[in-house]
Protein backbone atom coordinates (compact mmCIF):
# COMPACT_ATOMS: atom_id res chain seq x y z
CA UNK A 1 0.00 0.00 0.00
CA UNK A 2 2.79 1.99 -0.20
CA UNK A 3 1.95 5.52 -2.33
CA UNK A 4 -1.43 5.71 -0.96
CA UNK A 5 -2.68 8.02 1.76
CA UNK A 6 -4.85 7.90 4.64
CA UNK A 7 -7.09 10.75 5.94
CA UNK A 8 -4.93 11.10 9.52
CA UNK A 9 -1.74 11.36 6.83
CA UNK A 10 -3.03 14.15 5.12
CA UNK A 11 -3.60 15.47 8.45
CA UNK A 12 0.02 14.85 9.82
CA UNK A 13 1.65 15.96 6.63
CA UNK A 14 -0.78 18.81 6.47
CA UNK A 15 0.32 20.12 10.34
CA UNK A 16 3.85 18.97 9.61
CA UNK A 17 3.69 21.82 6.76
CA UNK A 18 1.62 24.32 9.10
CA UNK A 19 4.92 23.82 11.71
CA UNK A 20 7.54 24.13 8.87
CA UNK A 21 5.85 27.74 8.16
CA UNK A 22 5.92 28.91 11.30
CA UNK A 23 9.06 27.90 11.81
CA UNK A 24 10.64 29.61 8.57
CA UNK A 25 8.17 32.51 9.78
CA UNK A 26 10.07 32.89 13.41
CA UNK A 27 13.60 32.03 11.85
CA UNK A 28 13.36 34.62 9.28
CA UNK A 29 11.55 37.31 11.84
CA UNK A 30 14.20 36.79 14.25
CA UNK A 31 17.30 37.23 11.07
CA UNK A 32 18.14 40.35 8.69
CA UNK A 33 15.76 38.30 6.37
CA UNK A 34 12.23 40.08 7.73
CA UNK A 35 9.72 41.07 5.11
CA UNK A 36 7.15 43.97 5.92
CA UNK A 37 4.80 41.67 8.56
CA UNK A 38 7.43 40.06 10.11
CA UNK A 39 9.62 43.79 10.58
CA UNK A 40 5.74 44.68 11.63
CA UNK A 41 5.34 41.96 14.40
CA UNK A 42 8.75 43.15 16.10
CA UNK A 43 7.99 46.61 16.20
CA UNK A 44 4.86 45.22 17.29
CA UNK A 45 6.23 43.47 20.41
CA UNK A 46 9.15 46.44 21.04
CA UNK A 47 6.31 48.64 21.26
CA UNK A 48 4.02 46.26 23.60
CA UNK A 49 7.10 45.34 26.21
CA UNK A 50 7.63 49.31 26.13
CA UNK A 51 4.39 50.03 27.03
CA UNK A 52 3.87 47.46 29.78
CA UNK A 53 7.75 48.89 30.78
CA UNK A 54 8.84 45.04 30.36
CA UNK A 55 11.40 45.85 27.64
CA UNK A 56 14.01 45.20 30.41
CA UNK A 57 12.99 41.85 31.31
CA UNK A 58 11.74 40.59 28.06
CA UNK A 59 13.00 40.79 24.51
CA UNK A 60 11.13 40.45 21.62
CA UNK A 61 13.30 37.61 20.71
CA UNK A 62 11.99 35.67 23.39
CA UNK A 63 8.65 36.90 23.28
CA UNK A 64 8.01 35.45 19.60
CA UNK A 65 10.22 32.11 20.50
CA UNK A 66 7.70 31.40 23.59
CA UNK A 67 4.47 32.27 21.20
CA UNK A 68 6.38 29.89 18.49
CA UNK A 69 6.74 26.99 21.52
CA UNK A 70 2.89 27.60 22.13
CA UNK A 71 2.02 27.15 18.59
CA UNK A 72 3.53 24.14 18.35
CA UNK A 73 2.35 22.49 21.29
CA UNK A 74 -1.59 23.68 20.45
CA UNK A 75 -0.91 22.29 16.98
CA UNK A 76 0.64 19.03 18.34
CA UNK A 77 -2.15 18.70 20.41
CA UNK A 78 -5.12 19.46 18.17
CA UNK A 79 -3.13 17.36 16.17
CA UNK A 80 -3.55 14.56 18.69
CA UNK A 81 -6.83 15.48 19.92
CA UNK A 82 -8.10 14.95 15.52
CA UNK A 83 -6.88 11.48 15.89
CA UNK A 84 -8.61 10.81 19.19
CA UNK A 85 -11.76 12.45 17.60
CA UNK A 86 -11.69 9.51 14.79
CA UNK A 87 -11.19 6.69 16.64
CA UNK A 88 -14.59 7.46 18.22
Amino acid sequence: MSGQTTPNSDKSDGIQQEINALERFVTDSLSSKRDESQRQLILFIKRTLLQFKLDQEYSPASILGEAYFRAIRQVRGLKFSSITHYSH
